[in-house]
């Protein structure tokens, strides 16, 4: 059994060295199963960025993904297991007291919607043109904002809310009903998910870039075909047998 990572490494916007497994193609006797990544913070929460009813970018100004936060529903080691991403098996090997991702507000979800929306109808105006925008082009799209009823009723909601109900945190529930909402609901509505983004803190940047600050172990569980599903599946449980018998308090003693 060969449990091998095919790293690329490269700096993500958090400004650390980081490493990423890459998933080969096909199921062989050579299938990489379980993946090890470092300092890749980004990876905990970039699968749940799909809103249900809603795509879109779904970013901050400063460039971080908004996303559905993970549940804790497990530990593997007395490390924290993770539900709600794409993969079979996540855990996070982290320092102590210092949060992995934090809440996105009302009106930072809000604002990431319209500004989504306000793209989509520049890009469409102007077939990717924009540095070279007409007088007439720049008159058409904010003819277009103005009359897009889901820019209306985005920015009517936002000038509803109070001060404090804009700071207040993002949970989305849906827009069944209301296909021109935000899906924000009160927090801790039942069936609702906060709404969440990495914790631009986390790391520590007096440390050399190359520290292992943070360490992501996972693994994957594929849809294959039935010719290779009984290969597919003892490679899995040595996977797990994998996971679930390594030193990972050995390995957590490599974070700084």
């Amino acid at each position: 059994m060969h449990f091998r990572c095919i790293l690329a490494q490269r700096i993500v916007f958090d400004g650390v060295a980081a490493t990423r497994a890459q998933m080969p193609r096909h199921v062989d006797e050579n299938a990489t199963l379980a993946y090890i990544e470092v300092n890749n913070l980004a990876h905990l929460i970039e699968y749940r960025s799909q809103f249900r009813g809603y795509e879109g970018s779904g970013r901050l100004p400063d460039g971080r993904r908004m996303a559905l936060a993970p549940r804790q529903n497990g530990e593997v080691a007395g490390f924290p297991t993770l539900a709600g991403t794409r993969e079979d098996l996540l855990f996070v090997l982290s320092k102590p007291g210092r949060a992995l991702w934090v809440p996105v507000t009302c009106e930072q979800y809000i604002e990431a919607m319209i500004r989504d929306l306000e793209t989509d109808i520049e890009q469409h105006v102007t077939y990717g043109e924009q540095a070279h925008w007409t007088e007439q082009q720049a008159k058409l799209i904010e003819d277009r904002k103005r009359a897009d009823p889901w820019l209306a009723a985005l920015h009517a909601e936002l000038d509803s809310k109070t001060a404090a109900e804009r700071a207040s945190e993002a949970w989305f529930g849906s827009r069944n009903g209301n296909p021109f909402g935000s899906g924000i609901v009160p927090p801790h509505t039942p069936g609702a998910e906060q709404v969440a983004v990495v914790n631009p803190d986390y790391f520590d940047y007096s440390l050399p870039r190359t520290a292992i600050q943070l360490i992501l172990v996972r693994t994957n569980q594929m849809d294959v075909g039935l010719h290779t599903q009984s290969l597919w599946n003892a490679h899995y449980r040595r996977a797990r047998e994998f996971v679930d018998t390594a030193d990972w308090k050995g390995v957590y003693k490599l974070i700084e």
